[in-house]
């Protein structure tokens, strides 16, 4: 069996375990970038860099990185940090529409790991 062929590899996007959520075209993932934790937004046809944001600074835990993916509805990304800041922006790279903290706001706990899992999201349409 013939393995897949490679189309193009995107370079300099940071370091961490996030997987990559691809909607459309379009291809979101989250990593960490030096002091910061940053989600990048990828063309899926040549893989260029589109746009990126800075929802956090990076968590200081014991094996850095990011670990979840962002989650896609509709219009709207919604992504959790490993630092536990859980956020929504409008139109997947415009303005943000919300932004919780769930250690301060829910008295949640971090582990070594920090935030290490992505949470389903549901919608008035299931």
């Amino acid at each position: 069996m013939e393995e897949p062929r490679l189309i193009w590899q995107a370079n300099g996007l940071g370091s961490g375990y996030s997987s990559v959520t691809i909607s459309e075209d379009m291809i979101f993932t989250q990593e960490y970038s030096g002091d910061t934790e940053r989600i990048y937004f990828l063309s899926e046809n040549v893989g260029r860099l589109i746009w990126s944001m800075e929802p956090s600074v990076a968590a200081k835990v014991d094996t850095p990185g990011s670990r979840a993916a962002p989650t896609i509805e509709g219009n709207h990304l919604y992504v959790e940090t490993t630092g536990g800041t859980v956020l929504c922006v409008k139109n997947l790279n415009g303005p943000e529409v919300w932004r919780r903290q769930l250690k301060e706001e829910f008295q949640g706990r971090q582990g070594g790991r920090g935030v290490t899992w992505n949470r389903p999201w549901w919608t008035a349409n299931g």
